[in-house]
Parts: C-alpha cells; sequence; structure tokens
C-alpha cells in the first residue's frame, strides 16, 4: 500500500511533461496544481518507507530511515492539518476521533483541493515573471515574440 502512494509522484511529472509539450506559457502552473494535489499521500508513503527502511537495514538504514520519517513527517503533518480542520468543520469528521475509513479518504480529497489550489497559484506567479522576463528579452532583442515559443 505504501508502494502505491509512492506512485503518486507520476501525477505531477506526467503534468510536467504534458504542459511542456502543450502549453508551455503555463508550465508551472500545471505542475505545481498537480504535485499539491498528491502531496500529503506522497508525503505519507515516503514516512511509511523511511519506517520500513528503518527497520530492515541496520545501522545505515537506521539513520536514513529516521531522516525520511523526520522529514517526510513534517510535511505529511503540515499537509494533512488542513484537510481534517476542514472535514471538521463541515462535518464530514467529528472532533476528537480516530480517523479510518471514509474519513481518511474525504480528508485526502480536501488537502488534494486546497494545496492543488494553492501550490497552482504559487506556479502561475512562477509562470508569469517568467513569461514577463522573456516577453522583455524578446523586444529588447527585436525577436518577434511568439507566445506558442515560450
Amino acid at each position: 500500500m505504501i508502494l502505491l502512494f509512492l506512485l503518486l509522484i507520476i501525477v505531477p511529472l506526467i503534468g510536467y511533461k504534458w504542459a511542456k509539450k502543450n502549453y508551455k506559457r503555463k508550465l508551472w502552473t500545471i505542475t505545481c496544481a498537480s504535485l499539491g494535489a498528491v502531496v500529503s499521500p506522497l508525503a505519507f508513503g515516503i514516512y511509511g518507507i523511511g519506517g520500513v527502511i528503518a527497520g530492515t537495514i541496520p545501522y545505515v538504514g537506521l539513520y536514513f530511515g529516521l531522516a525520511l520519517i523526520g522529514v517526510a513527517g513534517a510535511i505529511f503533518f503540515f499537509h494533512s492539518a488542513v484537510g481534517y480542520q476542514l472535514a471538521i468543520i463541515t462535518g464530514i469528521q467529528q472532533p476528537a476521533v480516530v480517523v479510518k475509513g471514509m474519513g481518511d479518504v474525504w480528508i485526502e480529497l480536501i488537502n488534494g483541493i486546497v494545496w492543488g489550489t494553492v501550490y497552482g497559484i504559487i506556479g502561475f506567479l512562477i509562470d508569469r515573471v517568467r513569461n514577463r522576463q522573456r516577453q522583455i528579452e524578446s523586444s529588447t532583442t527585436g525577436d518577434k515574440y511568439n507566445a506558442e515559443d515560450i
């Protein structure tokens, strides 16, 4: 199951490849939005792999696994708290109750919407700066600015 969470890294990679080929002006908007949509369960998968590595490989695996647990755990708990709180506010999840089953699915769906939007806005700002720089460069060199070439 943990490996299935790690397969989520494919989503932003596919988004990046597709946007680079078809829609270069919004490359980082699409890439960041797709990363934000899967960042919480992806971090959970990395967190789980860290536990497996720490428990199975002696000495080096312990330190590497604990480092993965620390970094991925911080990312996971930061990102999942928003979905959990919104699930409580909307009545999907009861407060002070262990999350299990469909409650976890709803929380991750909320996380995907929230963080996909936040990361997408960050990507939009990156694209805006990059496109403006390219437009300025093309006007100073005298090259005709072509939106599809960006």
